[in-house]
């Protein structure tokens, strides 16, 4: 219940009560020198973050130097999702210096800044809790067609800032074999606190990380006795992906937690264009590094203040943000791209108004064979083989969930909102992909 942070002539105690600052040789604690940042920071007069529970919701305001933290302003960026809707082209920030504005953004923006806020002290803290087990998954918001990488959004400045505090080992995630490949984790040693596996395509199988999150972590180095790494000495996984990670069964979820980045930065317009250099370098002054410094130790404050009060994923302290679009991504990519654009066109529907039944195929009864027919003629004689009835019907669920359609809306449903019962007549089944208000 909580945690240390060692500088050069201090060191900081987290709790989920505060965070408290003594001097180094009053130490009661054993440390490697290597976990001692030779920065002399100081705790601030004021905390940035102060979060509450009112009426059964969180409350996140803002305080203190807030306003100040380049890092701080950095997530607030990546977690404003309607930010083109409010700015130009030149993104001028509507929040002042003082950070007094930043309480005007709306609940949605506060929680997506949360689950960044809580993901961070997550990783951070050197606790291995049986009851919390997941790796998260840094990744983008934006809805885009499967296989196109938006990318250049900060994600890897989550685990860059990781890398200031704790001892990371990053492994390259494009053609990550963790099948054949025995040596994938050679790099990681006891001192090892967060595993990041960078970057990973659209292929990747998350399954095979099960045993390692909630289980150990062998390590089998070339030259080397292979050794284990269970309990507190087990690191914990950061994966980031310009994709949506495939799986949604309820083993997938327990052991996942995403927080989402907006396209607020891209490839054109970087966060050194904001803050004058890059973080963490020679040109970063000493007073920034200050407020990182602080601003980590909050996270972790905000991650134990949350499991104190079981807020979040179960009482995980992991505090979700708005999914709508991660959940979207990840249909999108399990019906297939081909699948999706194919549907489009086959209904006729307007993508940017996909409710308006008006010229489309919508609440209409269509031929089941009809329509399973016409998409075989869209593949090719190998793509056919695997194409079955049965894989017709879910990724047409699939679709149908993507833009809160209904299929066969006339019956019943069971509890993932599916009809119970076929429509057939005359020994021909139908479908009819309804829209909301024909439930």
């Amino acid at each position: 219940d909580s945690q240390v942070l060692i500088f050069a002539t201090k060191y900081w105690r987290i709790t989920a009560d505060g965070v408290e600052e003594k001097d180094l040789t009053a130490a009661d604690f054993d440390y490697w020198e290597s976990d001692k940042k030779r920065f002399d920071a100081h705790r601030l007069e004021h905390r940035f973050i102060n979060l509450r529970e009112e009426g059964g919701q969180l409350k996140l305001t803002f305080g203190g130097e807030a306003g100040k933290c380049d890092f701080l302003d950095f997530l607030v960026r990546t977690s404003w999702f309607t930010w083109d809707k409010h700015l130009d082209e030149t993104r001028t920030p509507r929040f002042g210096e003082e950070g007094s504005k930043l309480n005007d953004f709306t609940e949605d923006f506060k929680l997506s800044l949360l689950s960044k806020l809580t993901a961070i002290g997550y990783l951070l803290h050197q606790y291995n809790n049986q009851a919390v087990q997941k790796a998260i998954i840094a990744m983008d918001e934006r809805i885009s067609p499967v296989g196109d990488s938006q990318g250049r959004s900060g994600k890897s400045l989550m685990s860059k800032a990781l890398e200031q505090m704790v001892n990371v080992v990053t492994i390259p995630g494009k053609g990550l074999d963790l099948v054949n490949d025995r040596f994938a984790f050679e790099q990681v040693t006891s001192q090892t606190r967060v595993i990041l596996l960078d970057d990973l395509d659209m292929r990747f199988d998350f399954e095979l990380l099960f045993p390692l999150i909630t289980g150990s972590v062998q390590v089998n180095a070339k030259g080397k006795q292979r050794f284990s790494l269970t309990g507190h000495q087990k690191p914990k996984f950061l994966l980031t992906t310009n994709h949506a990670i495939l799986g949604s069964s309820g083993s997938f979820r327990d052991r996942q937690f995403k927080v989402a980045f907006s396209n607020y930065f891209d490839e054109d317009y970087k966060p050194e264009m904001v803050y004058g250099c890059q973080f963490w370098s020679e040109d970063w002054d000493q007073k920034q590094w200050n407020l990182f410094y602080n601003l980590m130790a909050e996270c972790v404050e905000l991650y134990l203040l949350a499991q104190k009060h079981h807020w979040g994923v179960g009482g995980s302290g992991l505090i979700e943000c708005p999914s709508e679009n991660l959940d979207k991504r990840l249909l999108r990519q399990e019906m297939t791209e081909g699948f999706y654009d194919w549907m489009v066109k086959y209904l006729n529907i307007d993508e940017l108004d996909p409710h308006n039944v008006s010229g489309t195929r919508l609440n209409q009864r269509i031929e089941r064979i009809e329509m399973y027919n016409s998409y075989l003629m869209e593949l090719t004689e190998a793509e056919r083989r695997w194409m079955k009835p049965n894989k017709f019907l879910k990724q047409t669920l699939l679709f149908c969930r993507y833009y809160e359609y209904v299929l066969n809306p006339q019956f019943p449903r069971d509890a993932k909102g599916n009809p119970i019962k076929s429509d057939k007549s005359g020994g021909t089944e139908y479908f009819t992909i309804g829209t909301p208000e024909n439930k």
